[in-house]
């Protein structure tokens, strides 16, 4: 489609954004509907700046991707997907200018089942129809403008290797008697369990994203992974470093927060702790609603006590009266004294509770017997 100086923003070139509803089905492999499920933290990823741009730019066929101005890339608003089902998918359409100032079309589709859909492309064609429906919305059934080309690109990050048939043609019986006549379409796979943990983009919150998405679903997470994630979230935005431990308090099991956390604690400032411990502290309430299990708090605190356990005496006394402040405000002198004389089996204890206790006499109840 010839360029018209406003490309990115003439409405001619785009679909009016679909209006989004919230699904309310609730499935295993569909963890956390919002923000910090995994359908909700790939949205807030691709809306960071230079994130969609980072991400084509990375696994897109060279052919392809030197076709496009990728640094035009812009995100409509709103999902193509059917409400029925967002528990296993979700969505995000792109419209970008070709180096011939013409217009095109990413459309992203996130599927987070816990298995490869064989049939992946029977819902793409219904999206990439709904897509086109729009598009003649705006631009009436008798226009002669040329239809818009539609890159289709699958994310998918579980851990089972992906064996859906790479092109719709794939689904038919292998003897077609009508093959010039029949639908065909491919699409790009990014399949992010696949991406080498240090080739990952250079883009800081794509690059936590992935790595958190890709290990999430993976069997184990060993400490020098764990080391390798938390180095990547704190070199984002404070802002998305916080959506990207709320998606892994809620997401990663409990043995993978151990060692992440164990792994934080051990190489980086000790207000990523406290960063933790404040949204532990506003998902408790939300627990019920997103389905955080219980086992949370253990990972945590665990995790915490295990990761300063070959620490300095000063070192966990600071990490402790920094917990104790975020989950029950002021420390007072007295405590911190009773904290100074704390030996160190006594401290890790106190580390243990801070984060299910309702206040802070639960936290230093009970001294350690002597040994």
């Amino acid at each position: 489609m010839p360029a018209t100086g406003h490309a990115m923003t003439n409405p001619h070139t785009q679909p009016p954004p679909p209006a989004e509803t919230q699904a309310t089905t609730q499935d295993p492999d569909a963890f956390g509907r919002g923000e910090c499920g995994h359908d909700g933290y790939v949205k807030r990823t691709l809306a960071v700046p230079g994130a969609a741009e980072a991400l084509l730019r990375d696994q897109l066929p060279t052919a392809i991707a030197d076709g496009l101005k990728l640094e035009t890339v812009q995100q409509v608003p709103g999902s193509f997907v059917d409400k029925r089902l967002r528990q296993w998918f979700a969505d995000r359409l792109f419209v970008v200018e070709t180096v011939t100032g013409e217009t095109r079309y990413v459309y992203m589709l996130f599927e987070h089942r816990s298995t490869p859909d064989r049939i992946v492309a029977i819902q793409l064609l219904g999206y990439l129809a709904a897509i086109y429906d729009r598009w003649e919305q705006v631009n009436g059934s008798s226009t002669t403008k040329p239809v818009p080309e539609t890159i289709p690109v699958v994310i998918y990050h579980d851990a089972p290797e992906w064996t859906a048939p790479p092109n719709f043609a794939g689904l038919y019986a292998h003897h077609q008697i009508a093959p010039s006549l029949s639908l065909d379409f491919g699409y790009i796979l990014i399949d992010v369990a696949r991406i080498v943990d240090a080739l990952m983009p250079e883009h800081a919150e794509l690059r936590a994203a992935l790595l958190a998405l890709k290990h999430a679903r993976q069997p184990t997470l060993a400490p020098a992974v764990a080391a390798l994630i938390a180095e990547a979230i704190r070199k984002a935005d404070p802002n998305f470093r916080k959506v990207t431990w709320k998606y892994i308090l809620g997401a990663f099991p409990v043995d993978h927060k151990k060692v992440l956390f164990e792994a934080t604690t051990n190489n980086h400032h000790p207000e990523d702790a406290n960063m933790i411990v404040t949204i532990a502290d506003s998902l408790r309430e939300e627990g019920i609603n997103i389905g955080i299990n219980q086992g949370i708090n253990l990972g945590i605190s665990q995790g915490i006590s295990q990761g300063i356990s070959q620490g300095a005496h000063s070192n966990r006394i600071d990490i402790l009266t920094r917990l104790l402040s975020r989950r029950f405000g002021t420390v007072s002198d007295s405590i911190r004294e009773r904290l100074r004389g704390a030996e160190d089996a006594q401290l890790d204890a106190w580390l243990d509770r801070v984060l299910d206790a309702h206040s802070l006499d639960d936290v230093l109840l009970d001294p350690m017997p002597v040994q």
